[in-house]
């Protein structure tokens, strides 16, 4: 089974962590020993091939978008108003790529709300500490 490994290892052009992930597998089943293992990781971590993680620039682009989005609904500091625009309803975040951020704001339940926790897929309700109530 090493000799599978040391193969995709010398031609390159792999995912190191996804090596690295299937070289464990292999050694949970039983297939490798420790010392494979340790010898397969020193081999895969000196040479690999990056290839492009497209799941941290999807990420990137989300984050991009969720920045442009919370530009967009800043209030109008000529005018020190706030709009219903400035507090939109809240909608459960489906993945990482659309929590709230430290500074979003919500209307949920018919209060406003700002986001004082990065990352937060939790609604005000469910996680009080997350959010601050605003006054209105």
């Amino acid at each position: 089974m090493k000799e599978i490994f040391v193969n995709v290892i010398n031609k390159g052009n792999y995912d190191l962590a996804g090596l690295l992930a299937k070289i464990d597998t292999y050694h949970i089943e039983g297939r490798l020993t420790d010392a494979e293992r340790e010898e397969l990781y020193s081999m895969a971590r000196k040479s690999p091939t990056a290839l492009l993680d497209y799941d941290k620039e999807i990420l990137n682009i989300w984050a991009a978008i969720h920045e442009l989005q919370k530009q967009q609904n800043l209030t109008d500091e000529t005018e020190g108003t706030e709009t219903n625009d400035d507090y939109p309803e809240y909608i459960q975040p489906t993945g990482a790529h659309n929590t709230y951020q430290i500074g979003d704001r919500v209307t949920f339940n018919g209060n406003r709300y700002t986001c004082i926790l990065a990352d937060c897929a939790w609604s005000p309700q469910m996680l009080p500490e997350a959010w601050e109530m605003v006054e209105v």
